[in-house]
C-alpha cells in the first residue's frame, strides 16, 4: 500500500528546511484511521476520510524512533513506529480501510490505504497498524502497514 504525503506536507517540510536553524517538531502529531473505500491524493483533505465510530476509537499519539537509518541504495526510513488498535467490551465491529497521520492543528500530512482491509469483530480484537516514510534519491514515498 502507498502512503500518499499531501500537498500540504511538501509545503510544510519546504519552510522547515529553509528556517534557521531547520525547526521539526512532532509535537502534537497523531496517527489515526479511516473506514471508507477512498484511495487518498495529494489533495486528499481530512474532511474526505470517515473515521471508525466504535466507542473506544480516538487518533493515537504518534511518534519517531530516535532516529532513522538508510540502506545500501541511499534511501532513508523514518518510522513512525506501529501502534496497537483493539475493541474493548460495547465497541461495535469495524473494517478498516486505511490510516493516516495528522499535524498538531489537525491538518492531513498523509494518508494511505492498507494493502488487505483489517476487520475487528469481538472485544479484544486487535491489530498494529505503523507508518514509514521513505525518503529516496529520486522520490519520497511511505506506506502503512497492519499486523494482526
Amino acid at each position: 500500500m502507498n502512503l500518499i504525503l499531501m500537498r500540504y506536507s511538501w509545503v510544510q517540510l519546504l519552510k522547515r528546511f529553509m528556517a534557521t536553524p531547520p525547526a521539526f517538531s512532532m509535537a502534537g502529531v497523531k496517527m489515526g484511521l479511516f473506514t471508507n473505500n477512498i484511495s487518498p491524493g495529494p489533495d486528499t483533505v481530512l474532511a474526505d476520510l470517515t473515521e471508525p465510530t466504535y466507542a473506544s476509537y480516538a487518533q493515537a499519539a504518534a511518534t519517531l524512533p530516535a532516529g532513522a537509518f538508510s540502506d545500501e541504495d541511499g534511501k532513508v526510513f523514518i518510522d513512525y513506529g506501529d501502534l496497537t488498535w483493539s475493541l474493548t467490551t460495547g465497541d461495535t465491529p469495524v473494517t478498516i480501510i486505511g490510516a493516516f497521520i495528522v499535524d498538531g492543528t489537525g491538518q492531513l500530512l498523509m494518508a494511505g490505504k492498507l494493502d488487505n482491509p483489517v476487520t475487528l469483530t469481538n472485544p479484544g480484537d486487535a491489530t498494529l497498524i505503523g507508518a514509514q516514510v521513505v525518503v529516496d534519491p529520486v522520490q519520497l514515498y511511505g506506506q502503512f502497514e497492519s499486523e494482526p
